[in-house]
């Protein structure tokens, strides 16, 4: 209809594959590019690979998506999640009412507005609610595609189901057998001598890559199974009701000492 080399599909409602994706992306009600409605739908939505999902959560914040950089600063929550430092530490500023830019401002409405995202960072209400840690860059990695791995033993987050954790306190992240094989060692080598009262307290193991002593019931699986992040979200859980207690409580003795300042205050005036 009067064009003049013919006409190009671009509209993304009619094409298949990859762009039906996008075209389910888009909440516009514009037909072109997006879906009139949810009724029009003609399948169901496509779910990533595990494994992508896997690399994924290794790779990017789990609250900006941005690139992970340990020489900006990696740091986790209590549930195992990563995060870049500064998008963390803006994240509850901009929760206390400091607004550090503008752009961190929408930033926070966005994942307040978004699905679910809500969930994602509602326990991030605190400095205390995440630690630095120390992650390994794999000789391959680039600032676009970061890639980290276990110091010891050369194991790739994310690359399969390794199970890796972050020490405490040094907050090296290193894989679980790792941090098993220290254990063991320090178990095998540590105190212990020919029993009795001149028996030495055990030895602590020491992370394999900086020799710091550790605590392995201390120590936080990263991007966890779904059983392990349950279990860390009930301890934070009791964290939390624990602080907000303990917050009440300094709260009303507050309350009371200044009621009682201000009835000797006005018994004394009177």
């Amino acid at each position: 209809m009067g064009l003049d080399g013919g006409t190009v599909i671009s509209r993304t409602d009619v094409l298949r594959g990859a762009s039906w994706d996008l075209a389910q992306a888009d909440a516009s009600t514009s037909t072109r590019g997006g879906q009139l409605s949810s009724h029009r739908r003609h399948g169901a939505s496509r779910a990533l690979p595990p494994s992508v999902v896997r690399e994924t959560r290794w790779r990017v914040c789990a609250l900006s998506g941005a690139p992970l950089s340990p020489a900006r600063g990696v740091v986790a929550c209590a549930l195992g999640r990563l995060y870049d430092r500064e998008t963390a530490l803006t994240h509850v500023l901009t929760r206390h009412g400091v607004f550090t830019s503008e752009e961190a401002t929408y930033a926070y409405a966005n994942r307040l507005n978004s699905s679910g995202a809500i969930g994602d960072a509602s326990h991030l209400r605190a400095r205390s609610d995440f630690f630095e840690v120390r992650l390994a860059r794999a000789a391959d990695a680039t600032e676009e595609t970061p890639e980290f791995e276990c110091p010891a033993t050369g194991a790739r987050c994310g690359r399969s189901a390794v199970a890796f954790v972050a020490l405490r306190p040094c907050g090296h992240v290193v894989s679980e057998k790792a941090a098993r094989e220290a254990a063991k060692a320090a178990a095998v080598g540590g105190g212990g001598g020919g029993g009795g009262e001149s028996e030495s307290p055990p030895t602590p193991p020491t992370c394999p890559a900086c020799e710091v002593p550790f605590d392995p019931a201390h120590s936080l699986p990263i991007h966890g199974t779904e059983a392990q992040v349950e279990k860390l979200r009930d301890a934070m859980d009791r964290r939390h009701a624990a602080e907000d207690d303990a917050k009440a409580r300094r709260k009303g003795r507050r309350e009371a000492k200044r009621r009682k300042r201000t009835t000797e205050s006005e018994s004394a005036c009177g």
